[in-house]
């Protein structure tokens, strides 16, 4: 990862119309550019120039304020990313980058159809990564929403920075409606931390690079906490009825769930195997499920438990299309 950052005279704005509601006169742009002149090359002017073709989106605002993952079931989030197509894709992606994959298992322990999976959930393999302007989106929330602000702000600042360091044009990138950009949809602070230079050519390039998007992936969960070949979720078996908590990041272990009737389905783990409780709702009731340290891993990179659901079940599905798949135990 690269230590220092360029001065940005080398940066060209891409001209663009001058819009009414841009960032500039903005209380909190203001204070933005304030804060963040003469930090990693930008001068004043420069931030006054490019914030002046940055304006608020009120689609944005209205995107994050009502994300799937809060307004949909269980059932029916499953049907979107769980579509015959995407698991034939990513079984296509796995075998067309065997190689790199078992070089990311092998240094970071993370399973390769786990990193296919969030490929395929994130932007099917890279063909779908966002047409939003990443500085518009990230602007939009950190001045506009405030109940995001804090973390976007934080975001905004990071983009910046990882401007400056790669040498583009900030108002070049495009992405989610929340800022997250490439193959693998890193937000900017985690492109910072994470994001790997696979090649050693100088660039972290998750937007055209699936090398770099593999291995930012797994040094992403292994950074986070991911076991090798460990599970990460199962079926509850419930002998009565569970009254007890239900966290999907584990909170107690499973002896404690055993002593409150609740058994594994199909996998075996030790008594003393930290685990959470997840309840999410299914077509005819509500499913219940044992989760492990990896789910909670892997709610890192989304929070969502339907998130880590969907991946590891996509996982388990380009898996079983893979006669030789280099697999750790994924779930049940």
């Amino acid at each position: 990862m690269k230590s220092t950052t360029k001065p940005l005279a080398l940066l060209l704005f891409v001209p663009l119309l001058t819009w009414g509601n841009d960032y500039v006169d903005h209380e909190k742009g203001q204070a933005f550019i304030a804060e963040l002149a003469g930090q990693y090359g930008y001068q004043r002017d420069t931030l006054v120039a490019l914030f002046e073709q940055v304006e608020r989106d009120d689609v944005i605002l209205e995107k994050i304020s009502r994300p799937a993952e809060k307004t949909t079931p269980w059932y029916r989030y499953r049907e979107i990313f769980m579509d015959q197509p995407r698991i034939d894709n990513g079984v296509a992606f796995y075998q067309a980058n065997q190689s790199v994959l078992h070089e990311a298992y092998e240094k970071f322990g993370v399973s390769p159809e786990i990193i296919v999976a969030i490929l395929g959930v994130e932007t099917r393999y890279g063909k779908v990564m966002g047409n939003d302007s990443v500085i518009r989106a990230l602007a939009t929330i950190a001045f506009d929403y405030p109940a995001r602000e804090p973390f976007f702000t934080k975001e905004l600042r990071a983009f910046l920075e990882m401007a400056a360091q790669e040498q583009f044009d900030p108002l070049v990138p495009k992405g989610s409606y929340a800022g997250a950009m490439g193959m693998a949809q890193f937000m900017p602070s985690s492109y910072l931390h994470y994001a790997v230079d696979y090649e050693g050519d100088g660039k972290r390039d998750l937007w055209n690079n699936p090398n770099d998007a593999i291995f930012s992936i797994a040094n992403y969960l292994a950074e986070h906490g991911w076991q090798r070949d460990q599970l990460i979720f199962d079926n509850a078996n419930l002998l009565s009825p569970y009254a007890g908590e239900y966290q999907h990041r584990p909170f107690t272990t499973l002896g404690e769930l055993k002593a409150q009737g609740v058994l594994l389905q199909s996998s075996v783990a030790t008594d003393d195997t930290p685990v959470g409780m997840l309840q999410l709702d299914g077509a005819s009731g509500p499913l219940t499920f044992v989760t492990f340290t990896n789910f909670g891993v892997i709610t890192r990179y989304n929070t969502s438990p339907m998130y880590a659901m969907v991946v590891t079940e996509l996982a388990n599905a380009i898996a079983n299309s893979i006669p030789n798949s280099v697999s750790g135990t994924i779930s049940n």
